[in-house]
């Protein structure tokens, strides 16, 4: 049973819940009798293969109330203080024998599994720890904690469906007003992308932090801008001051230099033999002349042009002379307004 709940938990999905609810619902089903009765294990309710919540048969509001909430309704699980997961009902109150001799409750509701508490703090202690079947309003702490934690999925579903997005098609663009977030949340998105388990991507600070450790290594950063062109961005003819001995300039040499983007092209072939990826972030995408900055590496950039794509197609430098294709465990994301 372990091994099936572990399985289970590890498959559930992140699922995204934007209305306002006036009040959310806690309830606790280890305990049908009554604390002075038979312990059931509660949780191997939300592993049936419908899920379900239950309680039993009492002449009282919280009772009644269970039978009657509409379906829609946000319910937190748990077993006493501890948060056990977080569902939303979907089904009309029903009785069934053969659960009942299971799980000794009489009264059932079917619900969908929204997240499982491994997956968000818990609770502190003594928030949830009073009745059976309770409402929690606006305003209050009980409700602020399951607020919170929807709204953590719901940053979490967007940064998951951003990450797939980007796994399957290598370049993705953040389009938004001014100050929706969308350098903000590339950071998150590039460590998601880079499977980066060792920081909650909903705190921005630690995941600057992570962020910036990565920097150089398997992220690189730079924002477009109309000056901007293909020898800045792809490699270039810089100049080199040449010296004599004494270190007085006796004039200068121009040098290939790699550019920004095929650093991290480098980088991702080196990173390539650790299985290790490289994401490469271009703010303000729209305000550079694209083809002046991409030339013609702008067809490489599809998946299916990459070095393990089914098409790769790899082209000649202008400077180094040197053949030059994109890899595929580069990722691109954009951001423009």
């Amino acid at each position: 049973v372990e091994d099936i709940i572990k399985a289970m938990k590890k498959s559930t999905s992140f699922i995204p819940h934007y209305q306002n609810y006036d009040k959310f619902w806690h309830i606790q089903m280890h305990l049908p009798e009554g604390k002075d009765g038979v312990i059931v294990d509660s949780s191997l309710m939300l592993m049936e293969a419908e899920p379900i919540i239950g309680t039993g048969e009492w002449d009282d509001a919280q009772c009644r109330n269970f039978k009657t909430i509409d379906n829609g309704s946000i319910v937190l699980v748990r077993k006493g203080s501890q948060a056990l997961a977080l569902c939303q009902i979907i089904g009309d109150n029903f009785t069934n024998d053969s659960l009942s001799a299971k799980y000794i409750n009489i009264n059932y509701r079917k619900v969908k599994i929204i997240a499982w508490a491994s997956e968000y703090k818990q609770p502190r202690s003594g928030l949830f720890s009073q009745g059976t079947f309770k409402s929690c309003s606006k305003g209050t702490e009980q409700y602020s904690y399951i607020e919170s934690w929807l709204k953590y999925m719901n940053d979490i579903a967007y940064l998951e469906k951003c990450a797939k997005l980007l796994s399957k098609k290598h370049n993705i663009i953040l389009q938004g007003a001014p100050g929706t977030g969308k350098t903000y949340n590339t950071a998150a998105i590039a460590l998601k992308t880079l499977d980066i388990t060792d920081v909650d991507l909903t705190d921005h600070k630690a995941v600057m932090i992570r962020y910036d450790e990565l920097l150089g290594k398997q992220i690189f950063f730079t924002t477009f801008h109309q000056s901007l062109d293909y020898e800045d961005f792809v490699e270039g003819l810089k100049p080199h001051v040449q010296t004599n001995d004494k270190g007085n300039s006796i004039g200068v040499t121009y040098e290939p230099e790699d550019g920004i983007f095929k650093r991290a092209c480098n980088k991702a072939v080196e990173n390539a033999e650790d299985n290790k990826s490289v994401v490469l972030i271009i703010d303000e995408i729209n305000r550079g002349n694209v083809s002046k900055i991409f030339g013609e590496l702008i067809t490489l950039l599809e998946s299916d042009k990459r070095s393990q794509g089914n098409h790769p197609i790899k082209v000649i430098l202008p400077y180094t002379k040197a053949e030059f294709g994109v890899p595929s465990n580069l990722y691109i994301i954009g951001t423009m307004n």
